[in-house]
C-alpha cells in the first residue's frame, strides 16, 4: 500500500527557481466563512457582520476572513512537502488586500534556496525554502515564505544556499518614484516604514495632514529637496528618521512644533546653516543626529536651555543670556557647551575647529547629539 505522503518530491526532486504543482483552485463561500468562525472561535468583527464591513470599507461584498484566506493559501502548497519531516517556520507573510466573498484563490510555489542537512543516523534531508505568492482574478492576495525538512535519497548533493531563519528581516527595496502627495489622506497613518528603498523626489508638503503619525522612517533613499515645514504639524511623531539622502537647504524652525518628539535623524545629508533655536522647546527630544563624522554626548537638565546657551559660536561670556544661572558658565570657557555648540553647526567645516573635550558629569537628562 502506497501512503499518502509518499507521492511528495524528495531533496533531490527540487531545484532552485522551480514551480511546484499546485493544488486545484479554490472559490471561497459564505459556508467557507461559517464553518471557519464556528470550528476556531475566529470572532473577527467584519466577516462576522457584513452590515459593518460595508459601513467601514464602502463596498458591496462580504469579506472573507484573512484567516480562511491563509488556510486555503497553505493548503494548496501541500505538493511540494508531502514528504515534509517537518514544517520548520513560516516568515515574511504579507497579506496584500481584503478578500471578498466569491473570489477564487489559486497559488503559485517557488523554490528559492536548498540546503542539505546533516544527516540523522541513515537518514539524509535537506531544507526547502519557498516562496508562496496566493492570487484571484483581481491580482495578489497574500505572500510569505516557508521552509521545510525533507528526506533526501543520499548525501552529497552540493546543496548550500543561505536560507534565513525565521526572524531574519526582509528588507522592502522594491519601492521606487516619488513619495506621492496623496499619503496625507491617510488621516489614521501611525507609521511609515518606507526606508531602505529607491525613493527620489521630495518629501510631500501633504505628510503634515498625517496627524496621527507617530513614526516616519524614510531614511537611506534618494530624496531630494527641502525639508517641508509642514512636518510641524506632526504634533504625535515620536520618531523622525531621514538620513542618508540627498536632502538640502536649512532645518525649518517649526520642527520644534513637534512637542512629542523623542529621536530625529537627519544625518548624511547636504543641510547647510544652523540649528534653529526652536529645538530648544522640544522637552522630549532625547537623540538628534545632524551630521555624520563625530558624536557629542552632554548632559542638560533640560533641552530648552539649548538655544539660550549658545547663541553664537564668538559670544563672550559677558553677552550670554544666561550668565550667572547656566551650570556651564560661558561659551568660550565651558567644554560641555563647545561640544553642544559644534554640534549645532551643520555646515562641512571640521569638527576638530571647536576643540571638544569630555563633558563634564552632573545629575540631568542624558541626550546624545550627534552631527
Amino acid at each position: 500500500m502506497v501512503l499518502p505522503h509518499e507521492f511528495g518530491p524528495m531533496f533531490e526532486d527540487f531545484s532552485v527557481g522551480g514551480q511546484i504543482s499546485p493544488l486545484p483552485s479554490v472559490t471561497l463561500t459564505e459556508g467557507d466563512n461559517t464553518w471557519f468562525r464556528a470550528v476556531t472561535g475566529d470572532q473577527h468583527l467584519q466577516t462576522a457582520d457584513r452590515m459593518i464591513h460595508q459601513q467601514v470599507s464602502g463596498s458591496s461584498g462580504a469579506l472573507a476572513n484573512p484567516g480562511l484566506v491563509m488556510h486555503f493559501s497553505i493548503g494548496q502548497t501541500t505538493n511540494a512537502t508531502r514528504r515534509a519531516i517537518a514544517n520548520l517556520y513560516y516568515r515574511s507573510v504579507r497579506i496584500l488586500r481584503p478578500v471578498h466573498i466569491g473570489e477564487t484563490l489559486f497559488t503559485t510555489t517557488t523554490v528559492l534556496g536548498l540546503r542539505e542537512s546533516a544527516p540523522k543516523g541513515d537518514q539524509h534531508r535537506g531544507k526547502v525554502w519557498l516562496g508562496i505568492t496566493t492570487s484571484s482574478e483581481q491580482g495578489p492576495v497574500v505572500e510569505y515564505e516557508r521552509c521545510a525538512l525533507i528526506p533526501a535519497r543520499a548525501g552529497g548533493t552540493g546543496h548550500a544556499d543561505v536560507i534565513p531563519g525565521p526572524s531574519d528581516p526582509t528588507p522592502l527595496s522594491e519601492l521606487t518614484g516619488a513619495v506621492p502627495e496623496e499619503i496625507g489622506m491617510l488621516n489614521a497613518l501611525e507609521m511609515a516604514y518606507l526606508h531602505s528603498n529607491s525613493l527620489t523626489g521630495t518629501i510631500p508638503i501633504a505628510v503634515g495632514n498625517c496627524s496621527r503619525l507617530e513614526m516616519l522612517s524614510l531614511h537611506t533613499n534618494t530624496l531630494s529637496g527641502s525639508l517641508p515645514p509642514s512636518l510641524g504639524r506632526l504634533q504625535n511623531l515620536i520618531y523622525l528618521r531621514l538620513g542618508s539622502n540627498s536632502l538640502s537647504g536649512s532645518i525649518p524652525g517649526s520642527l520644534g512644533q513637534m512637542a512629542n518628539l523623542q529621536e530625529m535623524y537627519l544625518q548624511r545629508n547636504r543641510l547647510s546653516g544652523s540649528l534653529p533655536s526652536t529645538i530648544g522647546q522640544l522637552r522630549e527630544l532625547t537623540k538628534l543626529l545632524v551630521h555624520r563624522r563625530v558624536e557629542w554626548t552632554f548632559y542638560l537638565s533640560s533641552l530648552a536651555l539649548l538655544p539660550a546657551c549658545l547663541p553664537t559660536a564668538d559670544a563672550r561670556a559677558a553677552e550670554c543670556p544666561r550668565r550667572g544661572v547656566c551650570r556651564y558658565g560661558c561659551l568660550r570657557r565651558c567644554a560641555a557647551v563647545q561640544h553642544a555648540t559644534a554640534a549645532t553647526t551643520i555646515s562641512t567645516r571640521s569638527p576638530s575647529y571647536f576643540a571638544a573635550a569630555p563633558a563634564p558629569s552632573h545629575h540631568g537628562t542624558r541626550s546624545t547629539l550627534r552631527t
